[in-house]
């Protein structure tokens, strides 16, 4: 696979900056890119959600990268694909700060 697009947390605060009030609408931008999954997996400090190789979901892959990177800085973003799928890697720099990863797991289809 190979490396299109990245986002990286640097020393970045460990905060989402999110609005409670725009976490409604960005759940659903999520759960409408999700509903797309081809499958994903959950590691200690990061979760990849593979996607087919389409140019639609790819353009909300970018989209999304770009709004929660403004958000959750402290998360490296990173997208890789190939012909016939794409993958979405999100990365905590720890443990402890994983647990947001959750919150994505939560709006993901179950196997």
């Amino acid at each position: 696979m190979n490396a299109e697009n990245t986002t990286d947390a640097c020393d970045a605060d460990i905060a989402c900056t999110l609005l409670a009030g725009e976490r409604p609408e960005r759940a659903t931008e999520l759960a409408s890119l999700f509903a797309h999954t081809l499958g994903w997996d959950r590691t200690d400090r990061s979760l990849h959600v593979r996607f087919p190789a389409v140019d639609t979901v790819e353009e909300k892959v970018r989209t999304l990268t770009a709004l929660e990177s403004a958000c959750c800085a402290f998360l490296t973003f990173r997208t890789l694909h190939d012909d016939a799928q794409l993958t979405w890697q999100i990365t905590a720099p720890s443990v402890d700060a994983a647990a947001v990863l959750d919150e994505f797991v939560a709006l993901l289809p179950r196997p």
